[in-house]
């Protein structure tokens, strides 16, 4: 069951500590845009801060995701993984053309 706008608010305001006070409640994400809890359009420049440049639930990368949380989901930077070795390497060849 899905909560409404004003306790989404309220279980915020009293669970999670702020650094800063959220002003809208984002309901739903596709591609570039998401859409908050009175059904007003955003386009999303902060990619969820950096984490959803690939944009909101493309089928494509939402298996990859899937796939990924099958093995690993998350591993620190304190430690090697060999998909960050090769996007590394991938993204060092075009950038730097080879």
């Amino acid at each position: 069951m899905s909560l409404g706008k004003n306790d989404v608010i309220e279980a915020y305001e009293k669970h999670v500590m702020s650094t800063y006070i959220p002003d809208r409640v984002m309901v739903k994400g596709q591609g570039t845009r998401v859409w908050d809890a009175d059904g007003q359009v955003y386009l999303d420049f902060g990619s969820g801060i950096a984490v959803t440049n690939t944009g909101h639930a493309h089928p494509v990368v939402a298996e990859a995701i899937a796939n990924q949380a099958r093995s690993l989901l998350h591993v620190s930077n304190l430690y090697y993984t060999e998909n960050q070795a090769k996007l590394a390497q991938r993204l060092s060849m075009l950038s730097l053309k080879g």
